[in-house]
């Protein structure tokens, strides 16, 4: 008899781009003796886009506890991330045998100030819910972050474990062409969101990401922001241009800048690309979050391995940084060096290759396999 894996989004509700759920499903898909159930309690179109067995669609919170227990999973597996917390703690209550993918969570933040940002502080009790359960937890964490979460919440140091994101390896990419000429000015590649620069000044990414970009494309690089369509169709909205008019202005008016349509299936459209920037180019220790962040090996670090090319990303992010420069897949730079970024990425087209070669040879084993994935298989058995 198969074994039945139940997957629940953050709050129930499916997003088109959730990267982590379109990965792991794929593998799973490839057992041969697990049945995959995404669950969700908003039926909205992308769940379609996902490769699973049965796609579920329950009313409300009720109705799926109700349906959990009638159908016994031998596995449920619930991603969440903040202002979906008390969601999970919920779930970490009512539900046996759930295992826990966190991202994100801002634990330096005092409550008032986490209020006023986010008009909540439920995700303070439902995060403790999560840890208090006894249940497996999964981050994309490295240790020190880690360790200071478990300490926190008094939490076995064996059920919180690592766990980023991994490649699919049947989304290798090979690059046909190596568009790389020394003395020539460079492409870089932004996939993913960004925010307003309209926060307070302690939320450094806001703003820092902004003039990082000018900066750069300042100095004749060519610096471009892909975004899925939700994000996207929200930028250019004109009721919001008020909100986004200093990207818009960039957009418009800087030749190195421009904000363009993502997509995460036609990845030839990122070919001509040099770098990808996969992580803040520039670290503010006085900002919110930036402890969290600079610990956090994000999905983007996934894609980009996926794409076969190489990746900047500043040595105080230092999860990622270390993962970059241990395996000589990109560059590590420093605030410093952000002014002379065109002087550092100018090296021979030899030094380029090796990078992509090293890539292609690193993500062999980084992708969802019975080694990385042996924390949740050893809940099957």
């Amino acid at each position: 008899m198969k074994k039945r894996v139940a997957f629940i989004p953050p709050s129930g509700i499916m997003v088109y781009q959730d990267s982590f759920f379109r990965r792991i499903l794929k593998y799973f898909h490839k057992l041969d003796y697990v049945e995959t159930y995404l669950i969700s309690i908003s039926n909205v179109d992308c769940v379609n886009t996902f490769i699973v067995d049965y796609n579920i669609t329950v009313s409300n919170y009720d109705e799926l506890i109700t349906f959990l227990k009638k159908e016994a999973f031998d596995l449920v597996i619930h991603r969440t991330w903040m202002h979906r917390y008390k969601f999970a703690g919920n779930l970490s209550k009512d539900v046996n045998n759930i295992v826990f993918y966190i991202k994100d969570w801002i634990d330096e933040i005092a409550q008032d100030k986490y209020k006023f940002l986010f008009n909540t502080v439920n995700d303070y009790e439902g995060i403790k819910e999560i840890f208090e359960n006894g249940n497996l937890i999964l981050s994309h964490y490295a240790t020190s972050y880690r360790n200071k979460l478990a300490n926190t919440y008094n939490v076995s140091k064996e059920k919180f474990i690592f766990f980023p994101e991994y490649c699919n390896e049947e989304n290798f990419v090979t690059k046909k062409l190596l568009h790389y000429k020394k003395s020539k000015n460079k492409k870089l590649l932004w996939i993913g969101g960004f925010v307003p620069t309209t926060g307070p000044q302690e939320l450094g990414e806001n703003k820092y990401h902004f003039e990082t970009a000018r900066t750069i494309t300042g100095n004749n690089i060519k610096f471009h922001f892909f975004l899925l369509k939700k994000r996207y169709d929200e930028v250019f909205n004109p009721e919001n241009k008020l909100i986004w008019q200093d990207w818009l202005y960039e957009h418009q008016f800087n030749k190195n800048l421009k904000i363009k349509l993502g997509t995460i299936d036609r990845f030839e459209i990122f070919e001509k690309y040099n770098f990808a920037v996969v992580a803040g180019l520039k670290y503010d220790k006085t900002a919110l979050y930036q402890e969290n962040y600079s610990e956090a090996v994000v999905s983007k670090l996934a894609f980009y391995m996926e794409l076969g090319i190489p990746m900047i990303v500043n040595k105080r992010w230092s999860a990622i940084a270390k993962i970059v420069a241990e395996n000589k897949l990109g560059i590590v730079i420093s605030n410093k060096e952000l002014k002379n970024l065109n002087t550092i990425l100018n090296i021979s087209k030899k030094e380029y290759k090796l990078m992509v070669e090293n890539i292609y040879d690193f993500r062999k084993t980084y992708t969802y396999n019975d080694q990385t994935m042996k924390p949740i298989l050893e809940m099957l058995k």
